[in-house]
């Protein structure tokens, strides 16, 4: 029996589904994008910190973690940016309209 009240509490469920989706979605275009940049910025630093501590044996092996970590990131950021972003915008959009 469908219950109102557990709406909110499914993942994915209720109004905000919608925001949530398009926010992963959009989170994830910007990693595409952004993360091969932020890695040629950063990449040069953090081989020299991982070389100057560990050695130069695993720093191929530390540099595909970096991109890794940088990826999660920036994917993480993006979607928590663009979520508050898409229900700004939506409230504007609906505010204008009535």
């Amino acid at each position: 029996m469908f219950n109102p009240q557990n709406q909110f509490r499914k993942p994915g469920g209720g109004p905000m589904g919608s925001v949530d989706g398009t926010a992963k979605v959009l989170g994830f275009v910007v990693a595409v994008l952004a993360t091969p940049t932020i890695y040629d910025l950063t990449v040069a630093y953090f081989s020299r910190v991982i070389v100057n501590g560990y050695g130069s044996e695993f720093l191929d092996l530390f540099q595909l973690g970096w991109f890794g970590v940088l990826g999660l990131l920036t994917y993480n950021i993006a979607r928590v940016a663009i979520a508050p972003a898409l229900l700004m915008a939506g409230t504007a959009l609906a505010m204008r309209l009535i």
